[in-house]
């Protein structure tokens, strides 16, 4: 019995033995300053990304006015925009038809934008294709209107009559065509340098009783033709019918246009004892205004029954 109380006192104090040296050295581990590390390196930032270079694009095409008449000016506008970082240059290029028109160069900031101007014009009418770049539109060139024609002038005259001292007819004329009577047989209205327009009546004495008037007419006519055809110019009749002079006198009324630009109203009367033919002339072109002044001098003739 003693022996085991022996050696359970052994046990106890070499066990308070071990915890005491346990304690001792946890108690010094505590007390002793740990030496630091070193300083911590921050990491490098990462690198900025390269600008963006300049790069162009176009957009806005506008062409004003849509429609215009030869030679006027057309306007072509387009913006131009650096949608880069970094500035640049660019070559703006106008193209009609496939053709190089015009071309102007923009210097730009990235991020920028500007509007380039071209103005053109055309003497030929026709639609005209446009191209800026990938964008593209037309314009219409059209011939300008042709003026309107002025109106016939308006002739305002002093009228005189003159009758004829030897073939007792007379007529009427105006004042801006002098008359020339010296030969009672071949009177003149107008005629010379400087008229537009003339009137001869060609006056003879005879024996018409048995002569009917279609048939003078035709020969008066074919020997007129001959005469031209000689000359080496034609006579063409665009008309032919019959009129009433004053008196109740029934003349016949040809008009006939000769090769050379020249237009003629003839009147043919008979009267027994005479014959009268009326050759009223002018240029054909100024037919249409001079032709009223005409009517009034033949409407006016008249004859002794």
């Amino acid at each position: 019995m003693k022996k085991v109380v022996l050696l359970l006192i052994v046990t106890l104090l070499l066990l308070f033995s071990l915890i005491s040296v346990i304690g001792c050295r946890q108690q010094k581990s505590a007390l002793t300053p740990v030496a630091p590390g070193p300083p911590a390196v921050p990491s490098p930032p990462p690198p900025k990304p390269e600008p963006r270079p300049a790069t162009f694009t176009l957009s806005g095409l506008t062409i004003i006015p849509g429609e215009v008449t030869t030679g006027s000016s057309v306007t072509t506008e387009v913006l131009v925009t650096n949608i880069g970082e970094l500035p640049g240059t660019y070559d703006v290029t106008l193209k009609i038809d496939d053709m190089v028109e015009a071309t102007e160069k923009v210097t730009l900031n990235g991020g920028t934008s500007q509007r380039v101007t071209f103005t053109t014009s055309k003497a030929t009418a026709k639609i005209y294709a446009v191209t800026v770049g990938e964008l593209s539109g037309t314009f219409v060139v059209k011939a300008p209107p042709l003026p309107k024609p002025s109106p016939p002038p308006t002739l305002t005259v002093t009228w005189y009559q003159y009758v004829n001292p030897v073939y007792g007819w007379s007529v009427t004329h105006p004042s801006t065509l002098q008359i020339s009577s010296s030969n009672p047989a071949y009177v003149i209205i107008g005629g010379g340098s400087g008229n537009l327009a003339q009137i001869a009546l060609n006056s003879i004495f005879g024996d018409y009783a048995s002569i009917s008037l279609p048939n003078y007419v035709d020969n008066w006519l074919t020997l007129r033709e001959g005469f031209f055809k000689e000359q080496g110019q034609t006579m063409v009749v665009i008309s032919r019918g019959l009129i009433s002079l004053p008196n109740g006198v029934t003349a016949a009324d040809v008009v006939t246009e000769i090769g050379s630009g020249v237009k003629s109203r003839l009147i043919f009367i008979l009267t027994g004892d005479q014959a009268i033919v009326i050759n009223a002339e002018t240029y054909a072109k100024l037919w249409d205004i001079i032709s009223p002044l005409f009517d009034r001098v033949i409407n006016s003739f008249t004859v002794k029954k």
